[in-house]
């Protein structure tokens, strides 16, 4: 188990949760560690999340691109339904 401290704005808030994880993700943490590219646990999974919170700001920048671009089609797909 790892205990996670929260951080805002790279100021301490004192927050700590435990999280349970496997054994690889244990070892994913501990490798990233070692390394030398992460200075401890507390940076790779914040990393980590910084990760995830990009992936679904991506996620959900391309989902609104799609219902755009299918709403677009759709009316533009009756206009020349209409005129035709």
């Amino acid at each position: 188990m790892i205990e996670v401290t929260a951080y805002r704005k790279m100021e301490f808030i004192g927050a700590t949760r435990n999280v349970v994880l496997t054994a690889h993700q244990e070892q994913v943490i501990h490798d990233f560690d070692q390394s030398g590219s992460y200075q401890n646990a507390s940076e790779v999974m914040r990393e980590g999340l910084r990760l995830l919170e990009q992936r679904v700001a991506q996620d959900t920048a391309k989902i609104e691109a799609m219902r755009q671009l299918t709403l677009w089609a759709y009316f533009r797909f009756f206009e020349l339904k209409i005129f035709s």
